[in-house]
């Protein structure tokens, strides 16, 4: 009996291990592409402003 709990935690730990890694990833991901996106926006909004002659 006491084998089969301690077998049942650590499937349960590489889970919520694999769980947490899993988020991090995603989330890390999200983060690149959210900061790749702006920063192309961005220089899009300044090369549409620099052929119209605008100012930001």
């Amino acid at each position: 009996m006491t084998t089969f709990v301690c077998y049942r935690a650590t499937i349960d730990n590489n889970r919520l291990v694999i769980g947490i890694t899993m988020t991090m990833t995603i989330a890390l991901t999200c983060a690149a592409l959210t900061g790749w996106t702006v920063e192309w926006a961005q220089r899009r909004c300044e090369l549409w402003a620099y052929m119209r002659d605008k100012d930001l």
